[in-house]
């Protein structure tokens, strides 16, 4: 009775890794080598076609730059943590809520890079990718909707690190966080829904966080935080050309479409680059304010209310 039941769970073991393996197999392998392995082939659906794949992009520069933003913002992130942030850890202050941005904007753009890079390997094989969760040909939707996630707080994060630069009220942090947070939400959903249309919602946001947050650097005029103000006008110089960008760019497979980036560099990994400057210079202006000045911590008014960064 007892080998029995061994071979029934063994038999349930076998089948089930059978249809798993493979496709954890095809997962990592593609991030690894580019190409989906042959026994994956055995779900494989037909051969697709190139329109399917117009809205996403599959250019290895897109990828590549945002593998790029990915490198340098978690290295930024953990460098002012490591060297700025005093124990014990404020949540408000100037250091942490730029390491917040700087880790949200890296994963952010990671995932991004990793979903359009399994795109890309669907594409090279002539499979027709899933826009439906949990279905053969889906594994990129798992790093697509985690970046979905973290795109929203990391521009909250940035509109934190302007806060606390203008020593505005620690509750305007919070609502940055909560709408953020809230978005999030909402794209995530959409990925339920109709996976083509998100991260509308999370580009106006992060274009009305970096506006808001260059006004805001901007308050005591342009000297005190300059290396942050260009960092600031980078980001938002990505998302006003990722905004207008003509529409023959998003179906380069239009002959007669006008699109004033080459096809091998296009509007995303430009964007791509823009980010890049953008993070350098917003870490080397929380650098040189935190080197400059130690008090980029909350204090209290004289009716007991916190607010940021009192210097």
């Amino acid at each position: 009775r007892i080998s029995a039941i061994a071979s029934i769970v063994r038999d349930r073991v076998e089948s089930y890794s059978r249809g798993l393996l493979p496709r954890l197999r095809c997962c990592f392998c593609i991030m690894s080598t580019g190409s989906i392995l042959t026994d994956a082939s055995s779900y494989a659906q037909p051969t697709g076609y190139t329109h399917i794949y117009q809205d996403w992009d599959i250019t290895p520069s897109t990828y590549c730059s945002f593998y790029v933003v990915f490198a340098i913002g978690l290295l930024a992130g953990i460098m002012v943590f490591k060297n700025h942030v005093d124990k014990p850890i404020d949540f408000y202050s100037l250091g942490v809520q730029f390491c917040l941005f700087a880790i949200f904007e890296a994963f952010a753009f990671g995932l991004n890079g990793a979903a359009h890079q399994v795109l890309g390997a669907y594409y090279q094989q002539g499979i027709i990718f899933s826009r439906h969760p949990f279905r053969p040909h889906s594994e990129w939707l798992g790093a697509r909707m985690c970046a979905l996630v973290f795109t929203p707080l990391a521009s909250s994060a940035l509109a934190g690190v302007a806060f606390a630069y203008s020593r505005t009220a620690t509750g305007w942090i919070r609502w940055a966080k909560v709408f953020g947070a809230l978005i999030a939400i909402a794209e995530l959903y959409l990925c339920f829904v109709n996976i083509d249309i998100t991260g509308k919602i999370s580009m106006y946001w992060g274009f009305a966080c970096t506006l808001l947050g260059l006004i805001l650097c901007l308050k005591d005029g342009w000297r005190p935080a300059i290396f942050m103000i260009v960092g600031f006008a980078f980001r938002l110089l990505a998302y006003i050309l990722l905004a207008f960008t003509p529409p023959g760019c998003w179906a380069p497979d239009d002959a007669g479409a006008y699109c004033p980036y080459p096809s091998d560099f296009n509007q995303r990994a430009v964007f791509g680059v823009l980010n890049v400057g953008a993070v350098v210079f917003v870490y080397a202006g929380v650098v040189a304010l935190l080197t400059k000045r130690s008090s980029y911590l909350p204090t209290s008014d004289g009716d007991g209310s916190r607010r940021c960064c009192g210097m």
